[in-house]
């Protein structure tokens, strides 16, 4: 089954509440960040104390930063890994089973530092490996000028049940990620998710509420190390639905990263298909 499109103003009404809940959350990061300005500034005292004239250490920690600045800058190869040929793991099996597919109807991104340079991006690509995806990408690093930063992004569709029942929505995107801080004892972190972000909507366009708004772990780090990887990442999601209401069927990630040194997280997403089961 196709991806399902909708006016234009039933996009951006959708795309408006993504937007809305990432800015609040972004806000709530970078006042927490502010409040605890002055311990991380005793922090980085004293290591300069502790480190003062000590060359070895200070030849250390060089090599450790600049192998962090290169991971953070090469780790990630955006086109791999390939999409697999099989579908998604198909929802409890019931008499209704759907396919939505790329290329996806909706497409949203969101930045605390929108155009210097964007921080997440999302498109729908035509690839000659992968056929018909979306494409979704998030590049966060502290060494720029600003020691916070946050972005996320989405891709999805809009579908209205056929009949009421319990929906099971899944998926099988790819993922490849890099992340990692190089901060030498000073406060750091790297966070990333990914998940289903569903909206209910009446068809005449009316906002019903937020039926899931789920963010899973793909790495959460405070300490100075750094990780490079590729991987599938199922999804699932179960809710009730009824047939006279749209709902905005989305997948969803982001991140953020905080320190006065570096931290930084690369991700790409890729998917193909969203399975739906009704029961």
């Amino acid at each position: 089954m196709s991806t399902i499109y909708r006016p234009d103003a039933m996009n951006g009404k959708s795309q408006a509440k993504l937007t809305t809940i990432s800015e609040k959350r972004f806000e709530q990061r970078q006042a927490l960040w502010k409040q605890t300005a002055q311990k991380r500034e005793l922090a980085d005292q004293l290591l300069l104390k502790l480190t003062k004239d000590d060359k070895e250490i200070e030849k250390l920690m060089k090599a450790a930063h600049n192998t962090s600045v290169f991971i953070s800058k090469n780790g990630v190869n955006p086109r791999e890994p390939k999409e697999p040929n099989d579908h998604p793991p198909r929802p409890a099996q019931g008499p209704t089973i759907i396919q939505l597919n790329a290329p996806w109807g909706l497409v949203w991104t969101w930045s605390s530092a929108p155009n210097d340079p964007p921080l997440a991006m999302a498109q729908n690509l035509n690839d000659p490996e992968l056929g018909q995806v979306g494409a979704m990408g998030l590049n966060l690093r502290t060494d720029r000028g600003r020691s916070v930063e946050s972005g996320s992004m989405a891709v999805g569709a809009w579908f209205q049940p056929p009949r009421s029942g319990l929906m099971t929505v899944s998926a099988n995107p790819t993922i490849t990620y890099g992340y990692g801080n190089s901060a030498f004892l000073r406060s750091s972190h790297t966070h990333a998710w990914m998940g289903f972000f569903i909206q209910e909507w009446t068809l005449d366009g009316t906002f019903v509420k937020n039926d899931v708004d789920q963010q899973i772990n793909l790495w959460d780090l405070t300490t100075d190390h750094d990780f490079v990887g590729d991987r599938t990442f199922p999804l699932t999601a179960s809710i009730p639905v009824v047939s006279d209401h749209n709902y905005a069927i989305w997948v969803w990630a982001g991140g953020d990263a905080e320190s006065n040194a570096l931290s930084y997280g690369s991700l790409n997403v890729n998917l193909s298909n969203i399975s739906i089961g009704i029961i």
